[in-house]
């Protein structure tokens, strides 16, 4: 097993540009995470005004249609990470909360900065809920949801949809990146040696952000001034420098009269849901599975 000194040196792609340090995070993902369940899966592409987004469409067995839908964002800081990294994430979710999954092959920075991330993920959801029916899934039971950078476009989607008049029946935001302004104390408690580091989360935003301003609400949902809306489920995970933002998210939703589960991993670190060979990740998976089930079913 991987000691988290090791994990975190054999992670830290700041020395290397975008399309290594791509390459550097997949091999990783692949030394930590075990294969999913066995589902049915497709890759198919959404429309969308900027072109054609590529998707993967997972069935497990004996989920008939219409079913509950979960719309996934993959995590990666809007720069890494991709449909194949979280493939196994994926079959886990649809496999344990018996529900479709669609997760979308969105924009990556810097070569799409910001606002292309957020474009694809409304574009994606939307179209998912208007399609909904030749997808297989009930309308009226689909979660968007995402980890890392894909609860922070999971969130935004939430807020940009809650007036349409198709919208996502849940958020699920796992270790969400919600304040890209990084002023919370889990930044300096954890700066360095869990995962994923402040020099780390730099990067990211350095690459994704551009030269656009951390406190627009598309980049730091947190600073939205109207956050109520679509009920959410939120997990943090204990020693990851995103904890308190997960937590001041879940506060504000509150506070705006929004329903909202929140848990602490404590025990974990940033990533967990895709560390399952290395981390005691599964089980917390699944039961985040069984809670997207038991929301999509009220």
């Amino acid at each position: 097993m991987l000691a988290l000194d090791d994990l975190t040196q054999r992670s830290d792609f700041t020395p290397f540009g975008a399309a290594k340090a791509r390459a550097r995070v997949a091999r990783e993902v692949g030394t930590v995470n075990i294969p999913g369940p066995a589902v049915d899966s497709e890759d198919v592409e959404i429309a969308s005004p900027a072109g054609p987004i590529p998707a993967r469409l997972y069935v497990p067995p004996g989920v008939a249609a219409p079913s509950p839908a979960v719309v996934y964002l993959h995590g990666g800081g809007w720069v890494t990470c991709s449909v194949a990294t979280h493939d196994g994430l994926c079959r886990r979710l649809a496999h344990a909360a018996r529900c479709r999954v669609i997760s979308i092959e969105y924009r990556l920075g810097p070569e799409h900065p910001f606002p292309a991330a957020v474009d694809d993920a409304l574009a994606a959801t939307r179209f998912t809920l208007a399609h909904a029916a030749e997808l297989g899934m009930d309308a009226t039971r689909i979660a968007v949801a995402g980890d890392s950078a894909g609860g922070n476009l999971s969130a935004v989607v939430a807020l940009r949809t809650r007036h349409d008049e198709r919208r996502p029946a849940l958020q699920v935001l796992i270790y969400p990146a919600v304040d890209m302004t990084c002023g919370t104390r889990s930044y300096s408690l954890f700066a360095e040696r869990y995962f994923l580091t402040r020099r780390m989360v730099d990067w990211f935003v350095r690459h994704y952000v551009g030269g656009g301003d951390v406190r627009d609400p598309r980049i730091s949902p947190l600073l939205d001034p109207e956050v109520s809306g679509v009920p959410a489920l939120i997990y943090t995970a204990g020693f990851d420098v995103l904890r308190d933002e997960g937590l001041a998210y879940a506060e504000r939703l509150k506070s705006a009269g929004t329903r909202v589960t929140y848990r602490e991993f404590s025990d974990a670190i940033h990533g967990f849901v895709c560390m399952t060979a290395v981390n005691p990740a599964l089980d917390a998976t699944n039961e985040i599975a069984a809670e997207i089930a038991r929301e999509l079913a009220r």
